[in-house]
């Protein structure tokens, strides 16, 4: 089953902080971030916009400050209640 690119995009925000449109479409085919952080923010993830001008260009770069009650294990993104599931299921299993 294929990563969604919103998924991988949430990824790369957690572990790199940032991202712009150009390292989108290089790294992940994504074409519209503008749209994936619109949902992403839309879900509850806290992600700043921010205006770069640079060569007399202007690109977004979008920052990410901290999702909606998640747990950040170090490959990956998981809800408060999964990970509550797991500790629970680990527990009981000794």
């Amino acid at each position: 089953m294929a990563v969604s690119q919103a998924k991988n995009i949430l990824a790369h925000l957690v572990q790199h902080k940032t991202i712009t449109p150009l390292e989108a479409l290089n790294q992940y085919g994504c074409f519209r971030l503008s749209a994936v952080i619109f949902n992403l923010k839309k879900d509850g993830h806290e992600i700043e916009t921010q205006i770069i001008k640079k060569n007399k260009k202007r690109f977004a770069q979008y920052i990410y400050h901290r999702g909606p009650g998640l747990v950040y294990l170090s490959d990956e993104v998981i809800t408060e209640k999964e990970h509550h599931n797991r500790y629970r299921k680990e527990v009981q299993n000794g």
